[in-house]
């Protein structure tokens, strides 16, 4: 699955936020095999891997060292329409490993909701950036990992 975190830097000086935007493992959306676990399938009104939990992590090496808040996430899907989800919760959690566990709850040592919602539908279109905004917005600290649960 391709990713797009939108961290807002964060600054000590007094000016407006700036907002970037960092790509995984490229910023080319069209490009890749296709993969929309925990989403469903490249049709949107298919069920099928739509009822799903799933994990991924950040390294710091991904990231960088310079703590940022994160406040939406984006996906590049392979097929266009609106998914909709009876429920959806996103969690994600800084950790000093470089590496996911077996053990889902053992990935998110201290996990914070950024979204939790029913009914959501979410418009996709097919390779380019679909975000979802977080309802919290999560703090990476420049040194942890970060993972990322969404169910």
């Amino acid at each position: 699955m391709r990713w797009i975190v939108t961290p807002l830097l964060l600054s000590c000086l007094p000016v407006a936020a700036q907002q970037n935007a960092l790509y995984f493992p490229d910023n080319v959306a069209s490009a890749g095999t296709c993969n929309v676990i925990p989403f469903g399938d490249n049709n949107p009104t298919s069920t099928t891997w739509a009822n799903q939990k799933y994990q991924n992590i950040f390294t710091p090496a991904q990231l960088g060292a310079v703590p940022f808040v994160i406040q939406e996430l984006g996906f590049a899907p392979c097929g266009s329409g609106a998914r909709q989800f009876a429920s959806l919760k996103i969690q994600m959690s800084l950790t000093p490993s470089t590496t996911l566990s077996n053990t889902f709850a053992a990935n998110l040592p201290a996990p914070l909701t950024v979204l939790d919602t029913t009914n959501y539908v979410w418009a996709n279109t097919a390779n380019v950036w679909n975000r979802i905004g977080l309802q919290t917005p999560f703090v990476y600290d420049g040194v942890n990992s970060v993972v990322v649960d969404i169910e």
